[in-house]
């Protein structure tokens, strides 16, 4: 019996072959393009053109070639052809199809042009409707429980896509349009259940690009087995290299693989990015990802670039409304000078016409110090956020702060920064930042404070200046709202405040704020020391809706000098008096200067002399001598002390020095708003 099933196979297997030939010889494929491009237009609702041959070789590996094939574009779009190809051709094992398997053993597309377009609409070319209501294109909906092992990939042993030029424009967007070209790329395996290996050479808007490496055999995709892979790829200047495996490739989920970037630095990407790039130095990065599309974790994540250095965990969860990014990251060292573009050089501002200005009137757009550009707020609102972070040394353009701890929150738009902890120039600040942007309005509430304040240090850092010794208490607490920093500014509440006691100024510093005082003292007071005792040194500053009611006082053991007046932020305009005082009744100097201008540019002349012959009365009220004392100031300390000395009368003075001292003074002045 066993004998006759094989007699009876045999001929089976016989008339099929002979019924194949004859086919092969009498069935002309080219008859049949009418129906062929009418069954593809019914299925997509587009035109389908095949203007060049259709070759078939059957066989039990059957091979089908089509040349000139064309697929017309959606009816909004530009371009009248959303595809065309040179030539397309497939290699397909008959036998296995019997049972439901589909074996490409050889995939071929050369000379293809793919346009991949969404309108302002939001509309994509890609989105068909089938002409037949009978064809869905939709996808079914899933049938109930898992269906990841349901999914029948193709095994495919060679894949082979020569001079293809894929193209998406997106008119939702100003973004220019994107252009890969895969020049050659070859996919080649020796069976379904041997690995598969990757050579490609393409270009990204004409920046080269290239890629090599391992893949797993295509069984592993038919069963959805874990799916090894191993490439490097070569790239605007970086080394890209990926190692791992995808645990159910059907879905992309368990993956778990190696990341590394390396490279000289990221001067390849100023095609991309602009000529304002960071030069930082070697770019090295490596982490583990895993996850599948709805979370992504970097539990080991390091990145140095040139000088600065960083390490942590980042996990992104994309499943929600925004997606959110957690976690914690630790440096030694981030050098922001280094890794910053560098600024454009902009010329000074021009000096000012003088007299022409009042203090009320606005400062010219060119000369306003506060930015009024519309601040990126939608960012803000784009994802959320959850991070501490700790860096031990960083480092900005002119500043250097230790021991930064920052705790950065971000909701729906809302920021918070806290805890704020950081040491600069030798002085701890701790504080917190909060800003909410959940409209096109961000209001801010930011409160910061700095126990002790090196003012020495601080000087040499932020200014450049060696003048004083001493440690002051300092705080600021405001709160805004506005759509740019300038419009924040002009709304601003609050106050800021510093007291500092028992220090001491460099002498020849005196120069510095009123040029040639030195000259004079040391006439009057013989050989001076090389610092000048500071009794007392306090600022209180009230800001209300953008207008900073400022008193300020210098108390040294020589000369005392009081500052008054008010700074608008809203035009940035300056109404300020400083008047300096000698407490020696043989050296006079009450010459009062008043600071009008803008920010930008500051005015400093003296008042007339009529009223220079007594200075201002009490500058600190008892309710600022009160808030002061949350700052370490006592009610009697030297605040009032200063006070109260600032009430004596000075003499007159001589008409033969004032002219000399009142340029002194504002040549002075100036030097100071310089720094």
């Amino acid at each position: 019996m066993r004998t006759f099933l094989k007699i009876v196979a045999g001929l089976v297997i016989v008339v099929v072959i002979a019924v194949v030939v004859v086919l092969l010889f009498v069935i002309d494929p080219n008859d049949y393009k009418g129906e062929i491009t009418t069954r593809a237009e019914a299925a997509i609702g587009r035109q389908v053109v095949i203007d060049g041959n259709i070759g078939l070789r059957l066989g039990l590996t059957t091979a089908l070639a089509v040349d000139g094939v064309s697929v017309a574009n959606a009816p909004w779009a530009g371009d009248p052809r959303m595809l065309t190809v040179d030539n397309f051709a497939a290699e397909v094992a008959v036998l296995p199809l019997l049972r439901g398997d589909l074996k490409i053993k050889g995939l071929r597309l050369k000379g293809a042009r793919i346009l991949l377009e969404r309108n302002e609409a939001g509309e994509a070319n890609w989105e068909f409707a089938a002409r037949d209501p009978a064809i869905k294109t939709d996808r079914p909906s899933a049938p109930d429980g898992p269906s990841d092992t349901d999914v029948t990939i193709p095994v495919v042993q060679e894949v082979t896509l020569e001079d293809v030029r894929v193209t998406f424009r997106d008119a939702t967007t100003t973004q220019r349009d994107i252009e890969v070209a895969l020049d050659d790329v070859r996919l080649t395996g020796d069976g379904p259940n041997q690995p598969l290996q990757l050579a490609l050479v393409g270009s990204y808007n004409e920046l080269p690009f290239q890629a090599e490496g391992e893949l797993g055999a295509p069984s592993t995709l038919a069963n959805n087995s874990p799916y090894p892979l191993n490439i490097s790829a070569e790239a605007l200047g970086l080394t890209l290299g990926i190692d791992g495996s995808i645990a159910q490739p059907a879905a992309a989920t368990g993956i778990n693989v190696r990341v590394t970037v390396d490279g000289e630095g990221l001067s390849g990407l100023a095609a991309i990015a602009g000529d304002r790039l960071p030069g930082g130095g070697p770019l090295s990065l490596a982490t583990t990802v895993r996850g599948d599309p709805s979370r992504i974790e970097l539990p080991d994540l390091k990145l140095a670039f040139g000088p600065s250095e960083l390490s942590g965990n980042l996990e992104a969860s994309l499943a929600g409304v925004r997606p959110k990014l957690t976690g914690s990251l630790q440096s030694p060292r981030i050098d922001l000078a280094a890794l910053l573009p560098a600024a454009a050089e902009t010329p000074p501002p021009a000096p000012s016409a003088g007299s022409g200005s009042t203090a009320e009137s606005p400062a010219p757009s060119d000369e306003r110090v506060l930015p009024d550009d519309p601040l990126p707020l939608e960012g803000l609102r784009a994802a959320d956020v959850d991070l501490a972070v700790e860096i031990a040394e960083l480092v900005t353009p002119g500043v250097t702060a230790r021991d930064v701890t920052v705790g950065i929150r971000l909701d729906n738009g809302v920021l918070t920064v806290d805890p704020l902890k950081a040491t600069a120039a030798n002085s701890p600040l701790v504080g917190r930042i909060r800003f909410a942007a959940a409209t096109d309005t961000a209001d801010l509430d930011m409160d910061l404070r700095i126990p002790a304040l090196d003012l020495d240090a601080a000087l040499r850092q932020f200014a450049g200046l060696d003048m004083i010794r001493g440690a002051a208490a300092a705080d600021i607490s405001l709160q805004g709202s506005g759509s740019s920093v300038a419009a924040i500014a002009a709304t601003l509440d609050g106050r800021a405040r510093m007291i500092m006691e028992d220090g001491l100024l460099r002498s020849d510093s005196l120069d510095l704020l009123v040029s040639g005082l030195s000259g004079i003292f040391s006439q009057v007071i013989g050989d001076r020391e090389e610092f000048t005792i500071v009794k007392c040194l306090a600022l209180d500053a009230q800001f209300e809706q953008g207008r900073v009611a400022t008193n300020l006082v210098l108390d040294t053991d020589v000369t005392i000098t009081t500052a008054e007046g008010s700074i608008n932020l809203a035009n940035e305009r300056l109404n300020l008096t400083l008047t300096p005082r000698a407490k020696k009744p043989t050296l006079n100097l009450a010459v009062p200067l008043e600071v009008r201008g803008s920010l930008a540019n500051p005015l400093i002349t003296p008042e007339p002399i009529g009223t220079a012959t007594k200075i201002g009365g009490l500058i600190f009220p008892a309710a600022t001598l009160l808030a002061l004392a949350d700052l370490g100031a006592e009610e009697d300390s030297c605040v009032r002390e200063a006070a109260e000395e600032a009430k004596k009368e000075s003499e007159p003075l001589t008409r033969e020095n004032v002219e000399d001292t009142i340029k002194s003074i504002g040549k002075g002045l100036r030097n100071l708003f310089d720094h």
